[in-house]
């Protein structure tokens, strides 16, 4: 698949090597200086360079299958234009000199491993293959099954292109629909709820002790009785605060994977919840820690 090309690159062994160099500088300087956000960045710091490489190759391959498929009706329009009897390689060279983009250059190599001896029907299964795209199987599909029989295929050509471009329409009509509530829960996955819960809890930690009448302080909160809280000690009240900010963080770690797996779904590639998910914990919990201060 093409979004792993750059996982072979001999520049992943070096963003490697820097990524876990800073991701240990921040860790080690966390912990020497007693700072949470430091030791949290780490995980960003290694994990955001191998997310955003792999987020780069899913992009290029995404647009790529959108490039074919808008340019398979064009294909198919030009693959119906040509007399009956035109040989797949000359029906290949035709396409690939008369279209542009990826579809020409997939047309090209399969018109090359025709003259190169390979059978037309390998030839346009390893074109839809290589391409992974669903227009372009169809359009393969067409091409082979004329080849094959040996019918006059030009109004199936025609036919081919005008519901796939119409498929094309609705695609990206429910693409735009779906565009806004995907980013809106990324959104409140990465930055919105971690920054909320990181605020809510500066304001509780800055609290003091006299406002919570503790060790029998008259504070705002102890004239009115809170409760446990306002009879508890010191110790007591700081014990409540940092289980308080581990259910924030579980918090945010649950959000950000619901968040990541609705993302993956709405796309219809499920596997890249993984990759939202590494990018959206280590972004939420920095944000949770940089709101919260006094780390």
């Amino acid at each position: 698949m093409l979004e792993f090309i750059f996982w072979k690159e001999p520049g992943i062994k070096r963003l490697a090597v820097a990524s876990t160099a800073l991701a240990l500088f921040f860790s080690m300087s966390g912990i020497l200086a007693g700072s949470e956000l430091l030791i949290v960045l780490s995980i960003p710091a290694f994990a955001v360079p191998f997310a955003l490489t792999h987020f780069y190759g899913l992009y290029l391959s995404q647009r790529r299958k959108m490039e074919i498929g808008s340019s398979v009706p064009e294909a198919l329009l030009l693959a119906s234009s040509m007399a009956q009897g035109t040989s797949p390689e000359n029906a290949a060279d035709f396409i690939a000199c008369n279209s542009g983009g990826p579809v020409s250059a997939e047309f090209a190599k399969a018109r090359d491993e025709m003259l190169a001896g390979m059978p037309p029907e390998e030839a346009f299964s390893r074109m839809a293959e290589r391409s992974g795209s669903g227009q372009m199987k169809r359009a393969a599909g067409l091409m082979i099954s004329g080849i094959e029989s040996g019918a006059e295929m030009s109004a199936a050509f025609r036919e081919a292109a005008e519901d796939i471009a119409e498929t094309n329409a609705i695609s990206m009509e429910r693409a735009a629909a779906t565009a806004m509530q995907k980013y809106t829960v990324l959104l409140g996955g990465a930055i919105l709820v971690p920054f909320i819960l990181g605020k809510l809890a500066s304001l509780t930690g800055n609290f003091s002790a006299a406002g919570l009448g503790v060790d029998g302080a008259k504070g705002a909160f102890g004239d009115i009785g809170l409760g446990m809280i306002g009879n508890a000690s010191e110790a007591a009240r700081r014990g409540l605060m940092e289980a308080a900010g581990i259910g924030n963080i579980i918090y945010i770690a649950e959000f950000a994977v619901i968040a990541s797996v609705f993302a993956a779904m709405q796309e219809g590639i499920p596997r890249k919840a993984v990759v939202y998910a590494v990018a959206l914990l280590p972004i939420g919990l920095g944000v949770y820690f940089a709101a919260k201060g006094g780390v």
